[in-house]
């Protein structure tokens, strides 16, 4: 088997499929690349049992065709030695042996036999929910609610993205029981209603290929698998097995009480509050430790706001605002700018309550 193909194209494949790899796997051929030729055609295919990534391209002079298995570490350290030019890559499928040879020279490496290489379950057809859409809806929504997602061992259905699609919609969630993000996108649709929850790897690899996405993706999935179809790369992953949480049932459908807010200047708040948090500071004076209504969760660092009016929690003048951080496992102090003004917002004060 032997064929011509150009470094940086070759080398770009290895290094986006090479993501799935898994450096403590117990199966030495998951630790290859399994390299097979067709026609013109290379396939390049790693995986870790859970998650298989493969990879297509185009080749030129093709000469025989079978598959084969390389050291996956080993070829793209060799690979990145290489400036833009064509490689020729010739394997002896009887020794394994395979020869990578340059314009300045020849390296070899010896390889496995492909029929080696663990198969992997397909699709259930009979019960396989299939849609296209954009890359760019599916990146959206993957890169909207990754952040969100738990790394809980006793809850293995919040370390993964719930994806729900009906008639009317595609909806994106993810939590880790101190958050919860929602993206719904109503011009994406599925002939019929079904839903899967996708972990968190698959979903982290793919945003990190769907940006050089300019066409449309397919995505199928049954009960037990995902299946992702790129231009250049396909995807095929395992679910997450149970059943999400109701999470519709905690987001309010008729609040009385809209927040209203410029986005322009929620951020030069927050980050206001985020210097009064920085380590290392000296309370300037203590309280009692934060309420039930101010705390947070135990263990997590993480940025409260609130806009206080009442008048028996606070005393304060008609026209001030104060916003209250809390960060647990700390004492209690607090920062007052009273000269600090922003346009249509009065003075401005920052409360900064840490929770013994």
């Amino acid at each position: 088997m032997k064929f011509v193909v150009s470094s940086t194209e070759l080398l770009s494949r290895l290094q986006t499929v090479s993501r799935v790899i898994s450096s403590k796997s117990t199966i030495p051929a998951l630790l290859n690349f399994l390299f097979e030729v067709q026609g013109e055609t290379l396939t390049i295919t790693a995986s870790d049992l859970e998650t298989t990534m493969r990879a297509r391209l185009q080749l030129n002079n093709v000469d025989g065709e079978g598959k084969i298995t390389v050291e996956a570490k080993r070829l793209t350290d060799i690979l990145k030695e290489f400036p833009e030019q064509p490689l020729i890559l010739e394997a002896n499928l009887e020794t394994m042996a395979v020869d990578i040879i340059s314009d300045n020279g020849k390296f070899s490496v010896m390889g496995q036999n492909g029929d080696e290489y663990p198969t992997l379950q397909g699709l259930d057809e009979t019960n396989t929910t299939s849609m296209t859409m954009p890359g760019s809806a599916l990146l959206k929504g993957i890169t909207k609610t990754v952040f969100a997602t738990a790394d809980d061992d006793l809850r293995p259905v919040m370390n993964g993205i719930s994806i729900t699609t009906n008639d009317s919609s595609i909806t994106f969630a993810a939590s880790d029981a101190h958050k919860l993000v929602r993206f719904r996108n109503n011009t994406i649709t599925s002939p019929k209603a079904a839903s899967f929850i996708l972990p968190k790897k698959p979903a982290d690899t793919l945003k990190n290929i769907l940006p050089k996405e300019s066409g449309d993706i397919t995505m199928k999935f049954d009960d037990k698998n995902a299946h992702f179809t790129l231009s250049n790369y396909e995807m095929i992953c395992r679910l997450v097995e149970g059943q999400y949480p109701n999470y519709e049932a905690i987001i309010p459908n008729n609040n009385p009480k809209p927040p209203h807010y410029q986005p322009s200047r929620l951020p030069h708040h927050a980050q206001a509050c985020i210097r009064i948090c920085q380590p290392g500071k000296q309370p300037r004076e203590t309280r009692a430790p934060v309420g039930p209504r101010g705390s947070i969760g135990a263990g997590h660092r993480l940025l409260h706001l609130r806009i206080r009016k009442s008048e028996r929690s606070i005393r304060r003048r008609a026209d001030e605002h104060r916003i209250q951080v809390g960060v647990p496992h700390s004492d209690t102090y607090s920062h007052h700018i009273r000269k600090h003004r922003t346009p249509n917002v009065g003075p401005l004060a920052l409360r900064h309550h840490r929770a013994a």
